[in-house]
């Protein structure tokens, strides 16, 4: 409960007068880890403390939260028989999203990420967040991050390829994937071309996907309340208002 608080108050890590010294100082005692291992709650509200407030956490720090998690995402050492025992208690769902939100993370760690999302995606039985998470990966704005952390365009042009060939009427979540892989910001550097925009609208189109995925495919908008929450995971605090770089 006292992470759950601790997170849920200092969400989303910066953006009020000394954040950056208060996640400074519950960083430091990341290293000890928790006592009660064999807890799955522990470990969900341990992660989602992380993810919470991943946004004030300096690049250092965010790349050893995905140090720490990667080896239970990716598919070639996620089988092995001492993690697959620990994934019954720490959580997978809650990694892939904190993992997903570490926006300072190297492009390179980035897009071995969205490789690692996308080859577990081919498996029936993967969990529909991961969808989420491969767009949050490759997103064209970023939450907290800078723009040249954003992964290249042709990088996520071939993983919008790979999204197409899947059926968006019954896997909706890889519909909102697509959409904020192709999301429209009316940078050259960021945006993919206008072919493979046209494709993902007129797919989404057929999909009978939500009118606000398509529209920040085909325009450059603002998000809306709703929109914050579905994409970044849960509403901003009150009177925190997203600024984006344009």
């Amino acid at each position: 409960m006292w992470f759950s608080l601790v997170g849920f108050c200092l969400r989303p890590g910066f953006g009020y007068p000394l954040d950056d010294w208060r996640v400074e100082q519950i960083w430091k005692w990341y290293g000890d880890g928790l006592q009660f291992v064999n807890e799955k709650q522990n470990w969900t509200e341990w992660w989602t403390l992380w993810r919470r407030v991943a946004g004030g956490l300096q690049a250092e720090a965010q790349q050893r939260l995905f140090g720490d998690v990667a080896k239970f995402i990716n598919p070639a050492t996620a089988r092995q028989a001492g993690l697959a025992k620990q994934l019954m208690t720490r959580g997978y769902e809650d990694m892939v999203r904190l993992a997903a939100g570490l926006e300072r993370l190297p492009v390179a760690d980035k897009t071995q990420l969205g490789e690692w999302l996308l080859k577990r995606l081919e498996k029936a039985g993967e969990p529909e967040q991961s969808w989420w998470a491969l767009g949050r990966v490759g997103a064209r704005v970023l939450f907290h991050g800078s723009n040249h952390e954003v992964i290249p365009s042709d990088t996520v042009s071939k993983w919008l390829h790979r999204l197409l060939a899947v059926d968006w009427k019954k896997q909706s979540q890889a519909g909102f994937a697509a959409a904020l892989l192709a999301r429209r910001c009316d940078d050259r550097v960021r945006d993919i071309d206008d072919h493979l925009r046209a494709l993902v609208q007129d797919k989404l189109k057929q999909a009978k996907a939500p009118v606000s995925w398509q529209q920040i495919v085909s325009d450059y908008i603002p998000l809306d309340e709703q929109q914050e929450r579905q994409i970044f995971g849960e509403a901003l605090p009150p009177g925190l208002k997203l600024l984006e770089e344009h």
